[in-house]
């Protein structure tokens, strides 16, 4: 497994996740991408569990939009229900999700949060309508250009 350019051993990637949890705050989304590399159960929960902790003292340096893709690309959004990260992995899947996989996403909460499947197919339907309105603007402007 190639990690940073550095050539790992698959079976070392959730230790090093582990390990990079005891550093500092600031290498937590590291920690993160490294254990969504294999889907290690065990270095996720560890992930998980040091955000939910921090609680407030997460802000948006500590997570990207890389780290929300593996998240929705693991299927992984519904752990993150009740920890920092899920409202700024919405926002995420509201700026960036095709509605494949918001539906997916929604059916996914559904099954074990149906009240933030609720609240979140509701913000996308709130948010949709605008940001179509701002991508037909700028194919208007760009048409007249050509």
């Amino acid at each position: 497994m190639r990690l940073y350019g550095l050539q790992l051993p698959a079976s070392s990637l959730g230790h090093i996740s582990l390990l990079l949890l005891g550093v500092d705050m600031s290498v937590w989304s590291l920690a993160a991408k490294v254990a969504l590399l294999r889907h290690n159960p065990r270095a996720l929960d560890a992930v998980l569990q040091n955000y939910a902790i921090a609680g407030d003292k997460v802000c948006s340096s500590d997570y990207d939009d890389e780290m929300m893709q593996g998240f929705v690309n693991k299927g992984l959004v519904p752990r993150l229900v009740g920890t920092p990260l899920y409202e700024p992995c919405c926002q995420f899947l509201i700026r960036t999700g095709d509605n494949n996989v918001l539906q997916g996403v929604l059916q996914q909460l559904q099954a074990r949060h149906p009240a933030e499947a609720a609240a979140l197919s509701q913000r996308v339907a709130a948010a949709r309508p605008a940001l179509d309105s701002i991508s037909s603007a700028f194919k208007k402007v760009y048409s007249r250009l050509i």
